[in-house]
């Protein structure tokens, strides 16, 4: 293996010293000979006997190259973005740099975050043996875990196999946290509901001990990149993206702002939204759900709440809606909003039981402050809705120098949304 790795050296010296290189066109040669180095050291490590100590010591220096190759594959796409996207991604970077420092001293071992580590499934009881680690961005380690007893064949020929990928139960400077991965669990319990077919199946990874290892949520496959809806470059720079957001993906992410917000969730990225090869989207990433509950802005709907580094992108879209460069058509969620108006309390409630009894335990003082917080926000929900595209539909009203009732969303929020809440009071009505 020493003499691939100093034959890689050599040829990308030689490659880097050619006349006439820009500096992207060096920092693409040293990128790709560092995938080469990971490659190599990779090989090797699966020549080594399964469980053995040496197959273990190259499995992790492959890791280490794999991450610096993919550091070096983020920087050299900065090359490719706008002034705007640009910018954000950077500052991103540096942000996760600085976590990775910290990971570096207080991040400890996971039995599941080495190649070869083994689950079972919960439902299936298929076995899902960690193939690798995952280079998807976020500031926690993933792993691909393969499910070999659920091939993925075409023609005749089998091409691959079910994905799931594995989240570490830690925070972003590498200390153990069980509740992120019990509220990706939940979430999707949730996203299920409200979203059918577009959800993301997860589930949380629990020792025998009821240590909380990760989660685990099913990988998907994504629509080929250059059909797919750029939402993060579109939310860097709305009116100068070049990019139009399609009338049935701004439904949908009317679908997933009612799951977020329920979730207390104000985490969501323009690239925390998959594009499926169907056309259609799910979000994902809800490990900040709840976080900022008692935050005082956090109670209501607006365009302006943003705790966390980046904004969501609910905040642009609704934004461009606003001040009139965009449409939507805000009854695009009545359906989420039904769905949960006619959930019982008890089974809302039950979804986050485990992270609840993992943060507060099983009663107190602070366990039922949160309980009354989730809770709120679903019985508030239709009230919030109409209070927020009110102000939605007067502020556009402004901006485009028109009355209020002649905005062809203005009957859907003053008249059928109040049929819903008048149904919903009716005697017999679900509570």
């Amino acid at each position: 293996m020493l003499g691939h790795l100093e034959s890689i050296r050599l040829r990308e010296e030689a490659d880097l010293l050619k006349p006439g290189l820009t500096d992207v066109q060096k920092q693409e040669i040293s990128w790709k000979a560092q995938q080469e180095r990971a490659k190599r050291v990779g090989d090797t490590a699966r020549m080594m006997p399964v469980g053995s100590d040496v197959r273990l010591y190259f499995m992790n220096m492959k890791e280490a190259e794999e991450l610096k190759a993919d550091q070096m594959r983020k920087r050299y796409k900065l090359n490719f973005m706008g002034e705007e996207e640009r910018a954000r991604e950077e500052a991103t970077l540096a942000r996760h740099a600085k976590y990775d420092a910290a990971k570096e001293i207080f991040r400890a071992d996971n039995p599941l975050s080495h190649e070869d580590a083994v689950w079972k499934h919960p439902k299936t009881q298929h076995t899902l043996v960690n193939v690798g680690r995952a280079y998807m961005g976020g500031t926690k380690p993933m792993y691909i875990f393969e499910d070999k007893e659920a091939p993925i064949i075409r023609d005749g020929k089998i091409v691959g196999y079910k994905q799931y990928l594995f989240k570490e139960a830690i925070n972003c400077l590498g200390f153990h946290k069980a509740s992120g991965a019990l509220v990706t669990e939940a979430a999707a319990s949730l996203q299920d509901m409200l979203c059918g077919s577009y959800s993301i199946p997860a589930f949380a990874a629990v020792q025998a001990d009821g240590k909380v290892l990760g989660s685990f949520q099913e990988r998907l496959d994504l629509m080929q990149e250059d059909r797919r809806v750029g939402l993060f470059k579109w939310q860097a720079d709305p009116q100068n993206s070049g990019i139009t957001i399609p009338p049935d993906m701004k439904k949908e992410i009317l679908r997933e702002h009612t799951l977020d917000w329920l979730l207390c969730n104000f985490d969501t990225k323009g690239e925390n939204f998959l594009h499926r090869p169907d056309g259609h989207i799910s979000s994902f990433d809800k490990e900040a759900s709840f976080g900022k509950i008692k935050d005082e802005e956090a109670a209501h709907m607006s365009t302006t709440y943003k705790p966390h580094s980046n904004d969501t992108l609910y905040n642009t879209i609704f934004t461009e809606y606003a001040e009139g460069r965009i449409d939507l058509d805000l009854s695009a969620n009545r359906e989420q909003i039904e769905i949960v108006m006619n959930m019982s309390d008890e089974k809302y409630m039950g979804l986050f039981s485990n992270m609840l009894d993992e943060k507060y335990g099983k009663t107190g003082k602070k366990r039922q402050e949160m309980e009354d917080l989730i809770r709120g926000r679903k019985q508030n929900l239709l009230a919030e809705y109409k209070r927020f595209y009110s102000e939605l539909i007067e502020r556009r009203s402004n901006a485009l120098g028109r009355e209020a009732t002649d905005d062809p969303n203005y009957s859907y929020v003053h008249e059928r949304l109040d049929q819903l809440g008048q149904a919903q009071q009716a005697p017999g009505a679900a509570s």
